[in-house]
Formats: C-alpha cells, structure tokens, sequence
C-alpha cells in the first residue's frame, strides 16, 4: 500500500494552529521549523505545490498582496479544510519508514573497526543531547505560554524527551560494548 503524503495535514494544522493569522509558504515553513522540527520536516518543494493544490481544492484561501511590484500570497484555512484534517485526525497513524543510517551501520559494524563506530554515537549521542536541550527550554515556554494550543505540543516535547533519553542511554551502553570490542573483549 503506498503511502500518501502528509505535507497538506501539515500545512493545514500550521494554518488552524495560526488562524487567523494568514500565512505565507515562508511563514508555514518557519513554523515547521520551529514548532515540529524535532519530529517532522517538510521542504520548501513539498510545501508551495501543495498550497496551490490545496487553494484549487478550497481547502486554504490564498490572499494576493502586492508589495512592491511583487506579490504576496498568504492563506488561511477554510472550513473544508478543517473537516479534512479533522478527518485525518480521526485516522489511524500509518507506521513511517525505518531509515536509520546509524543503526544500519553499526547493524554493519563487523565490517569496520569499533573506533569509528563510537565515534559516529558519540557525534549522534551529542547532536541528541543538544535537541534535548533544545526541546527543555521549549517546554518551558510552552509552559509559560498556557495557550488553549499547548497542551499538544508539551505532550510532543515530552515524548521527544523521552526518546532522546532512551537513545542516550541506549548509545552510551553501545559505546561502552564498542570499547571492549576493540580491547579484543567480548561484551
């Protein structure tokens, strides 16, 4: 079964999150980036077809603005596109693909020496350590906040946590199995 694309359920949730606000390609960009980075990413590409899709289908309204010989398009969401998210909502989540690069080349590991392989955890255990820094201080202004919105968001601050600790031990465990490997030991 294929699996379709969830950039629109994206876009509209960015949309119902910020309405009334109208917001550009740009604008439902920096929100991704900013809101649901540590979980979910979408590109520049994924994202402006999409929105001409969607305002063909009525789900956004587009708004042309001229600025200064260029024009601006910003979109809200429609009715219509509230009931479609609100029905994807209702949906079952379908499993995402499994592409770990690390996992897989520590799956590999007989075939190169255990110094590279902890140095890749340590890189991924550091980079992890630093989103979870990142997703505290989140939490904490998300708490600060108290929209009717954050409840949502501090649910999947907290789960980022969680997973991010869950990796950090789970890669200094590796780490110290690595260790005794290339001592000629075995774990």
């Amino acid at each position: 079964m294929a699996r379709s694309s969830r950039t629109p359920y994206v876009i509209l949730g960015v949309l119902g999150m910020a309405h009334p606000r109208r917001l550009s390609g740009y604008d439902i960009k920096q929100a991704i980036e900013g809101i649901v980075s540590h979980f979910w990413s979408e590109s520049y590409g994924q994202i402006y077809p999409e929105l001409r899709r969607m305002a063909a289908e009525r789900l956004v309204a587009a708004h042309v603005t001229p600025t200064g010989g260029r024009r601006k398009v910003t979109y809200t969401i429609t009715a219509r596109g509230r009931k479609h998210l609100a029905a994807w909502l209702k949906k079952t989540p379908e499993p995402g693909p499994k592409r770990d690069e690390l996992t897989l080349k520590i799956f590999f590991g007989s075939q190169t020496d255990a110094g590279t392989l902890i140095g890749h955890l340590k890189k991924q255990r550091d980079h992890v350590q630093a989103l979870m820094d990142q997703n505290r201080h989140w939490l904490i202004e998300a708490d600060n906040a108290r929209d009717p919105c954050s409840p949502y968001p501090l649910m999947t601050l907290r789960g980022g946590l969680a997973m991010g600790e869950a990796f950090v031990t789970w890669a200094d465990e590796t780490i110290v199995e690595l260790a005794q490997l290339r001592k000629g030991k075995m774990p």
